[in-house]
Formats: C-alpha cells, sequence, structure tokens
C-alpha cells in the first residue's frame, strides 16, 4: 500500500532458512519487490533516495512492528 496509489507492485515472500547465533535454524521471512518505476498517474520515474528509503523501511517497521527488517533497494539486494 505504500506504494500502490502511484506505481505497480509485485511481490512474493518466502520463509529462508537461517542460523542463527545459537546455532539453531529459524525461518526469516523474505520479500521480493518489483515496482514499475514509472508512475501510472503521471508518467513520471520513481525518484529513488536514501531519504525515502528510510521512510520505506520505517513503514515495514511500523505495519509489522519488527523494526529487524532490513531494507534493499536495486544492486544492494
Amino acid at each position: 500500500k505504500y506504494y500502490a496509489d502511484r506505481y505497480q507492485i509485485l511481490y512474493a515472500v518466502h520463509a529462508e532458512p537461517r542460523v542463527n547465533r545459537r546455532g539453531e535454524v529459524v525461518n526469516l521471512l523474505h520479500v521480493h519487490m518489483m515496482m514499475n518505476p514509472v508512475s501510472f498517474v503521471d508518467g513520471k520515474n520513481y525518484a529513488e533516495s536514501q531519504k525515502e528509503n528510510k521512510k520505506f523501511a520505517k513503514h515495514i517497521a511500523k505495519i509489522t512492528g519488527d523494526s529487524r527488517w532490513s531494507v534493499c533497494f536495486g544492486d544492494e539486494a
């Protein structure tokens, strides 16, 4: 919903097994999100910025109640 009023979004969620610090295997949620960077509202391109990325990360933390999410964009993933 964060970008849905301006951009087309496709996402997938899956559990990814990882070993935690105690040596236990835990399943972490892993989300892939693809966004058409051209707005269907006005045809303008998404102007990614660090400020916007941080706002999106805060939004994810707020709706999930978990501030440990890592948000990566583009080649960071």
